[in-house]
């Protein structure tokens, strides 16, 4: 009984809080095919105009382990402190290269794609498809 009556008590003293307390913003959760599995890169690619372009790019694959969603964040170091993220799906593709990572498969205007070329390493590549020739380091390393 005196637990019935602590319980009772319990509840009503929550129930007037509730009452007066500011209300509750809730964050919409992730569809639960995002939190299956992902696989974050990082690295510091080359800028023509900054010191450098700090890239953080996650990768998410579905409960099945296929490609999902990605989400891009790439800070410009130097000059005019730019942060800017992207967010779309992505895919993979065979080419004679090797295994690559398509972003944005469905706009080639913004579209970026990656050489899977060690285990744990991703190499950017350019709007042709095929490794810079510039002799610049475009690899982002694989960070989890």
């Amino acid at each position: 009984m005196k637990a019935l009556s602590a319980g009772m008590l319990l509840f009503s003293v929550v129930a007037l809080t509730a009452c007066s307390a500011q209300p509750v913003v809730v964050e919409p959760e992730l569809p639960p095919n995002l939190l299956a599995t992902k696989t974050t890169y990082r690295g510091t690619l080359p800028c023509a105009d900054c010191a450098g372009i700090q890239n953080t790019l996650v990768l998410y694959q579905n409960e099945k382990g296929e490609p999902s969603r990605y989400q891009l964040m790439q800070k410009y170091i130097g000059g005019e402190a730019l942060t800017v993220i992207e967010r779309g799906d992505w895919q993979t593709r065979q080419d004679t290269l090797g295994q690559i990572i398509v972003l944005s498969p469905n706009d080639p205007d913004a579209s970026q794609q990656y050489l899977h070329n060690a285990a744990n390493a991703i190499e950017l590549l350019g709007r042709d498809g095929k490794p810079a020739e510039s002799g610049l380091n475009y690899t982002l390393m694989k960070a989890d």
